[in-house]
């Protein structure tokens, strides 16, 4: 299982998105650094180091979740916290 590129976007994406691959593979890397450093809140996190839009971040931290990389737990309805896996 590759940790890299946790989303692998293809070029119709960028048709609707305000940041470039180049940003969207470096939050990837930023948010691969934050899991290793073992974050217990990585979207706060996230907003500390880069300017990128919640929605980039969500989509990002929903991939690494399904490949196990993050764990989450509800912390409202409609809202995660997304923390680094157990090992």
């Amino acid at each position: 299982m590759s940790k890299f590129p946790i989303v692998d976007y293809d070029d119709r994406y960028f048709s609707d998105c305000e940041h470039s691959r180049e940003e969207l593979l470096d939050m990837q890397q930023k948010i691969m650094s934050l899991v290793s450093s073992g974050s217990q809140d990585i979207v706060k996190d996230m907003r500390k180091v880069m300017d990128v839009n919640d929605k980039e971040i969500e989509i990002c931290l929903r991939y690494a979740y399904s490949k196990g990389f993050v764990d989450k737990e509800r912390v409202n309805r409609l809202v995660y916290r997304y923390f680094a896996a157990s090992k």
